[in-house]
């Protein structure tokens, strides 16, 4: 998957099909039940989703509206955002801080990875993955 992800970034000079396809190859060659990218917004601790593959069947909306009123994600991905590192949920399930995890969980969605986007030690967005499966199959990919 990630050499897949290295040549496209060799060959696609625009941002946004860039991001796009890196999610394809997410999905279609990584095994992963989604993926999308965002872009952190201004002043705030969230990412607004600009592209994604996979099962989405609404659910960057979801996530859109839950956000809204908020200035910070409580979620893997605002972890993600304010420890500048990455945050892996191996049981969505059992997490307690997870958002929209009944909506995660109806998309088969059990495991989930968030990574930030850093540029000069800032993180300007975030790439996030979901797994089928539970436990430590959502790094090995």
């Amino acid at each position: 998957m990630l050499s897949g992800i290295n040549s496209t970034i060799v060959r696609v000079r625009e941002r946004r099909e860039l991001l796009r396809e890196s999610c394809r190859i997410a999905v279609q060659q990584g095994g992963f039940r989604m993926a999308w990218i965002g872009l952190v917004e201004p002043g705030a601790l969230k990412a607004t989703p600009l592209v994604s593959e996979g099962v989405e069947q609404g659910y960057l909306q979801q996530i859109g509206a839950a956000l809204a009123n908020r200035e910070e994600d409580p979620g893997p991905v605002g972890q993600a955002l304010r420890q500048k590192k990455m945050v892996v949920v191996n049981d969505i399930e059992a997490a307690s801080e997870h958002l929209l995890k009944r909506e995660a969980l109806a998309r088969g969605f059990r495991s989930q990875m968030a990574m930030p986007l850093m540029v000069e030690s800032q993180a300007v967005g975030v790439l996030v993955l979901y797994a089928a499966e539970t436990g430590s199959s959502i790094t090995r990919n």
